[in-house]
């Protein structure tokens, strides 16, 4: 029986290896040309769209690295945009690569999770992040130019 795949973008914040399902992401784009913060929206080619900070919910610093990335994501209510510290790689994932887990048992941080789970990749650990938990959650911070 041949194990089904799921596609997967792989980003870095800080030393953490995360990803989206390629399936959530609508554009990658550069932050420097043609991207502006302010508050909680973004505005990329005339159009403001939410705009999410990851780092604060893995306990990181804002910073925007030289690498920064913004990735546009789809959701239910629109469009939304975070930044990264910088794209690794498209991967595909087999599911037995992957399993669910809690936040708390992933990282010391926030007590909702915010993942799908955790997957072993070439000796690496990605933490697979679940967009619409990010941006339904109210206590999300937010970045601010």
């Amino acid at each position: 029986m041949k194990l089904q795949t799921e596609r997967f973008l792989t980003f870095y914040l800080d030393s953490y290896l995360c990803a989206f399902k390629v399936s959530d992401i609508k554009e990658i784009n550069h932050p420097l040309d043609d991207f502006h913060a302010s508050d909680s929206r973004a505005t990329l080619r005339d159009e403001s769209i939410p705009f999410y900070d990851l780092r604060p919910r893995l306990g990181l610093e804002s910073v925007r690295t030289t690498d920064a990335r913004i990735i546009v994501l789809k959701s239910q209510s629109g469009l939304k945009t975070t930044l990264v510290d910088r794209v690794h790689a498209v991967v595909d994932l087999y599911a037995d690569q992957w399993e669910t887990v809690t936040e708390k048992d992933a990282l010391p941080i926030a007590s909702d999770s915010i993942f799908i789970g955790i997957a072993s990749w070439k000796g690496l650990s990605v933490l697979l992040l679940d967009p619409l938990k990010l941006f339904e959650n109210s206590r999300n911070q937010i970045i601010a130019s």
